[in-house]
């Protein structure tokens, strides 16, 4: 049957416009989809890429969690990955060795201060144990107890004025003029006490010189050097102080006196904690051997040194050198 006229014509367009809405709806169809694979896809190497790049910070993130006080001295490895996570190794790494050097700070502070205040202690235990045993102890027995008590005493305040500065050292940072001279006869001034019941003469001589530091410290150092010489000096010896300035930018005191000097093996040693280059007078001889160690490092806190340029049985010299105070 042949159809009318016109109808197949008329079809055509009806058709092509089914076509291509079914071609349309194909493609957003398969749009959707790629488009969905695409993210996902995305998301997947985003996850990949992340976990990789994150994977050197979680390690760095457990190696920190393993961190206690017995580590410190131990810095972390550097990993991998980016610039980032090695920069964040490495301002860990500085910050693990300040609190190890903190810390063992702490450390030698309480073995210091345990080592120095037994002894004291443990000889005003021992008088009055022996007082003690006594039944019936006599005015001359009472005397002699409260003169070693009184020694020992003595013996504490000055161990534990120096374990207190050798424990502050770190904390204090000034950076103001200091007037050498001025600051030399103040220490003279204060040890004339001391002084006098050997009569010994404390002289200061040179120029005054300006230095960068810290007056209190460098009052300690000083102070430190010159009772040293007063202790170990021959009764109605001298010691001299005399302040100079060199063309190096640095200034200098240097301390000389008329004592018992020290063997040459001890030029250096006697700067080390404890130590006394005659320990057959460290009972006879306060002090705690303390002293010239706190100078050194006082000294070296301020870029500065202190050095034994010579000893023997006429005496010693000890030189503390500073640097200038720059008025530019």
């Amino acid at each position: 049957m042949v159809p009318p006229p016109g109808t197949y014509e008329e079809d055509i367009p009806e058709r092509d416009g089914q076509i291509v809405a079914d071609i349309t709806r194909s493609f957003s169809v398969q749009g959707v989809a790629a488009m969905a694979l695409a993210i996902l896809a995305c998301v997947l190497f985003a996850w990949w890429a992340c976990g990789r790049l994150l994977r050197p910070l979680e390690e760095l993130t457990g190696r920190i969690h393993a961190v206690d006080q017995e580590k410190l001295n131990q810095p972390l490895p550097i990993p991998g990955g980016t610039a980032e996570v090695r920069l964040l190794a490495e301002s860990f790494n500085g910050m693990l060795d300040r609190l190890n050097q903190s810390f063992q700070m702490q450390r030698r502070f309480a073995a210091d201060a345990a080592h120095e205040l037994k002894t004291p202690l443990a000889a005003m235990k021992t008088t009055l144990q022996v007082l003690q045993m006594e039944e019936a102890p006599s005015k001359e027995e009472y005397q002699e107890f409260v003169q070693d008590t009184q020694e020992s005493l003595e013996r504490l305040i000055c161990t534990v004025e120096n374990l207190l500065a050798l424990a502050s050292r770190e904390a204090r940072n000034d950076d103001e003029p200091v007037s050498l001279k001025s600051l030399t006869l103040n220490v003279a001034r204060g040890l004339e006490p001391k002084a006098a019941v050997q009569h010994i003469t404390v002289s200061v001589e040179g120029e005054e010189v300006v230095a960068k530091g810290s007056p209190a410290l460098f009052y300690r150092a000083i102070y430190n050097v010159i009772e040293n010489a007063i202790k170990y000096n021959h009764p109605g010896g001298q010691v001299q102080a005399r302040v100079m300035k060199s063309n190096n930018g640095q200034a200098a005191i240097t301390v000389t006196d008329t004592g018992i000097g020290m063997p040459q093996e001890s030029m250096e040693s006697i700067f080390e904690r404890f130590y006394r280059a005659d320990p057959s007078r460290s009972q006879k001889i306060e002090g705690s051997g303390l002293g010239l160690s706190i100078v050194r490092q006082i000294m070296e806190q301020y870029g500065g040194s202190v050095t034994v340029e010579d000893s023997n049985e006429t005496g010693s010299t000890i030189v503390l050198r500073f640097i200038c105070w720059d008025e530019t």
